[in-house]
């Protein structure tokens, strides 16, 4: 003979610990169904919550409008869309916003998400902005992000995580007449 070609015996009598020892390093084929179950949900888990913030990220915080503010140092027509205010001198001046809601520097935000809200000054070299102030902001949502100098923007920024109706009111300051002029239109926070 040339080489042991016999089969390899099997013991018929094993000993209780020989059992559970092949036991505990056997892996069970019924562990495999559950375990692909699991990876099944995880992928789909994963997948439901990047499609979340896909969704929150496309449809989450609304748009940044952009205001334009027109001043002028008489007063409206009263035809021609501008708003009548007095001068800290008593004059009577007047302005218009465009753009926002209605076309009238009034902003709606319908969802919820931080925005900034831009106002810029048609006529730079006449006018500047001196102040930004709220009136009606009682959760503290709106700030004035200010470069500490006149210019022809202002940057509003508004949580937006509270329902309110407040108002801005943006100081213009008359380059040539040195005096402020009050223009306020309306931010609003709704559901």
């Amino acid at each position: 003979m040339l080489g042991n070609h016999s089969k390899p015996t099997r013991n018929r009598n094993p000993s209780p610990f020989a059992a559970d020892a092949s036991r505990a390093n056997a892996r069970p084929r019924r562990a495999r169904a559950p375990l692909r179950r699991l990876r099944g949900a995880c992928a789909a888990l994963i997948v439901l919550l990047v499609g979340m913030a896909f969704s929150l990220a496309v449809a989450g915080a609304p748009a940044s409008p952009n205001i334009r503010l027109e001043v002028h140092n008489h007063a409206s027509s009263g035809s021609d869309g501008f708003t009548n205010t007095t001068a800290s001198n008593g004059a009577t001046y007047s302005y218009r916003y465009s753009g926002g809601e209605g076309n009238g520097g009034d902003v709606i935000f319908r969802s919820r998400g931080q925005v900034t809200v831009n106002v810029n000054l048609s006529d730079a070299s006449d006018y500047a902005i001196d102040d930004v102030s709220f009136t009606g902001d009682s959760h503290n949502q709106l700030s004035w992000i200010s470069s500490g100098q006149a210019s022809s923007n202002a940057v509003i920024q508004d949580k937006n995580d509270q329902l309110q109706t407040a108002q801005y009111k943006v100081t213009v300051r008359d380059n040539n007449a040195d005096v402020s002029v009050p223009c306020d239109p309306m931010i609003a926070n709704r559901g």
